[in-house]
């Protein structure tokens, strides 16, 4: 995924899940673009941090909790005893889902990542946060700063300020 993919993906989570518009753009995409969609949500969402808590509330807010056996298959791919996601055995089982199965999945991805990032985001302040993505993506001025930058993965929140408090 690119940048702005990046960008957009954390943008559609910050402070609530835009459903709508993941939607438009996941219906905008080929297959391959929608199977990459896919997994960087899935992957995003276990960097994140994911437990049977996020599970359940990313279950009852996305409305798929009846999807048990889906559910299940793509929690297989995470192996919880010594933190890792088994990417490529993810991205290889996803191929071989039918078009419905596949939409389904895409919506855990969705709200999945939202709950697990929310949770993170949430307690991040100016002092602790390391990460790019944490950044005020809704701020014009902070994504041109960003996109400017080549080496915007070593930025955090504590490089919006400077930015912010220049004229527009």
């Amino acid at each position: 995924m690119s940048l702005a993919d990046t960008i957009k993906i954390n943008q559609l989570i910050r402070g609530r899940i835009d459903f709508d518009t993941f939607d438009s753009w996941y219906t905008s995409l080929s297959p391959a673009e929608r199977n990459s969609l896919i997994s960087t949500l899935f992957f995003f969402a276990y960097q994140a941090g994911v437990d049977e808590a996020t599970w359940q509330q990313a279950a009852t807010i996305g409305a798929f909790g009846h999807h048990a056996e889906l559910v299940r298959n793509i929690k297989s791919f995470h192996l919880t005893d010594i933190g890792l996601h088994d990417g490529a055995g993810f991205d290889s089982w996803l191929e071989t889902l039918s078009p419905n199965d596949k939409s389904t999945t895409f919506r855990i991805g969705v709200f999945l990542f939202g709950v697990a990032e929310g949770n993170v985001f949430r307690c991040e302040t100016v002092a602790s946060c390391n990460h790019w993505w944490h950044r005020d993506l809704l701020d014009v001025r902070v994504l041109d700063a960003i996109r400017k930058d080549p080496e915007y993965y070593r930025t955090s929140m504590k490089d919006d300020a400077p930015i912010k408090s220049t004229a527009a």
